[in-house]
């Protein structure tokens, strides 16, 4: 998630980018101007999953996550949590730019926080890298397409965890036994709040949308694709896809299964 480790020289704002000599180009997938832009949008961590998950939900560029190392920017973007919050209450800053660079800091981690705070274009963005990643289905798993869908699907069952973790949370603290505490989202965290119900009611609603697309269209594909591959004998495919079916359910309890 630091630009600086792209370009192998120091990055610390935005301006620092158009200095840049070299621009990667991550093999070829990305194009000089969609490569600086990347790189300012990682100059702002507070706002980097939002800016990148909108950056790479372009028709255009999603085929560009064939490339591991956009990949790797992705994941870390989104799930490296930043900072910590040691503080119980954190001072807004007063200035731009603030010469504190602390009051970003969040106590459970930058993706909790989106999903708290302002989770519509972050989850938006993943629903239509979703769907666009399985419209790019071909019928097979050899595909240069393939590389692109199975990220996405993991991508997608790993936001969905976050999301669920939030409204599950939410609906403990509403019931009678919140008295007693458990693990997981049975517990009382600092940091997770709830006091945005629209917002926990946007997550509940998205991640209905996200489950459809995962048993709708995900399934089937996968499905299909391990058939192919356990027909033509290729055990190394089926592999890599059974794990990809096993990894679709990730989040799924036992009452979500029908059959």
């Amino acid at each position: 998630g630091n630009p600086s480790n792209l370009v192998d020289q120091v990055i610390r704002i935005e301006d620092d980018v158009l200095h840049i000599r070299h621009l990667p180009d991550f093999g070829g997938w990305l194009k000089p101007s969609d490569s600086e832009l990347l790189l300012q949008y990682l100059t702002v961590p507070y706002l980097r999953i939002p800016l990148v998950i909108s950056f790479f939900s372009d028709a255009l560029r999603l085929n560009s996550l064939n490339s591991p190392e956009l990949q790797d920017v992705v994941d870390a973007c989104l799930f490296e949590p930043g900072p910590w919050q040691a503080e119980y209450e954190k001072k807004a800053a007063t200035v731009v730019p603030s010469e504190d660079r602390t009051h970003p800091n969040t106590p459970l981690g930058l993706l909790f926080n989106e999903l708290q705070v302002s989770p519509h274009t972050l989850v938006q963005g993943i629903l239509l890298m979703l769907e666009l990643a399985l419209e790019m289905d071909v019928g097979k798993f050899s595909s240069q397409n393939a590389v692109v869908i199975l990220y996405v699907i993991r991508l997608a069952v790993r936001v969905e965890e976050y999301m669920l973790y939030v409204v599950n949370h939410y609906d403990w603290l509403q019931s009678a036994d919140v008295t007693r505490a458990r693990s997981c989202y049975q517990s009382l965290v600092r940091g997770l709040s709830t006091d945005r119900v629209d917002n926990i009611e946007f997550l509940r609603t998205s991640q209905a949308k996200i489950r459809s697309l995962f048993v709708e269209q995900a399934f089937p594909m996968l499905r299909n694709w391990c058939k192919q591959a356990m027909h033509d004998n290729a055990v190394s495919s089926a592999n890599i896809l059974h794990s990809h079916l096993a990894y679709l359910f990730r989040n799924f309890s036992a009452a979500d299964l029908t059959h």
